[in-house]
Formats: C-alpha cells, sequence, structure tokens
C-alpha cells in the first residue's frame, strides 16, 4: 500500500507541470492567466473533496474501498483529458536526461514545502 502512494507522489510534479503548460498552451494569450487559475482551482476542488472522501472510505468501509475510489476517479480523469483535451505538436523535443532532471528537481521540491 506504501508503493501505492510513493508513486503518484513521484509523478505529481510532473503533472503539475503538463497540466500548467497545457492550460497556458491551449489558451489565446490573453486568457492564459485564467486557464493556469482554473487548472489550479480544479486541484484544489480535488483534494478538499478527495482528501475527505478517501478518508470516509477508509474509516467506514476499508483502506482497499478507499484506493478503489481513487483509482475509479483517476481512470474517469484519464478518459476525460483523452476526449477534452486536444493533441498539441511537439515544437521542441528535449532529452531524456534534462527531462527527468526537472522531474526529480520538482519532486524534491514538493517534498522541501511537505517538511
Amino acid at each position: 500500500m506504501l508503493a501505492f502512494q510513493i508513486i503518484p507522489a513521484f509523478f505529481h510534479p510532473v503533472f503539475f507541470s503538463i497540466a500548467i503548460a497545457a492550460a497556458a498552451s491551449l489558451s489565446p494569450p490573453e486568457k492564459r492567466g485564467k486557464a493556469v487559475t482554473r487548472v489550479m482551482a480544479g486541484v484544489i476542488v480535488g483534494f478538499a473533496f478527495g482528501v475527505p472522501i478517501t478518508s470516509y472510505l477508509s474509516t467506514k468501509i476499508s483502506l482497499e474501498a478507499a484506493f478503489l475510489f481513487g483509482a475509479i476517479v483517476s481512470v474517469m480523469a484519464f478518459i476525460g483529458i483523452l476526449v477534452w483535451v486536444p493533441s498539441m505538436p511537439v515544437q521542441e523535443r528535449m532529452s531524456s536526461a534534462s527531462s527527468l532532471f526537472g522531474a526529480v528537481l520538482c519532486f524534491c521540491r514538493l517534498l522541501s514545502y511537505r517538511f
């Protein structure tokens, strides 16, 4: 069960980077701030409702039910992204090393905020 919390935590900064970049890239310049704000608002609402719901499920039913709820919501979000987010062409390729370095750096910054 611990791995199911550690693995998503590692990719969480990558998600934020991609979500904010996609929102900014898909919006006209005058609406980029509003698009990024909507992404961040969605994350906050997700945490505000997701944490109490999963806590309730783990307390009243089981920890497995809470993880199952999280998995179902994640699959629904994945399908929503596939359906509603348009494909974006790659403008500039990054090397794997620089991509990995950026992900590790974001992960370290995320950890520093928790302590």
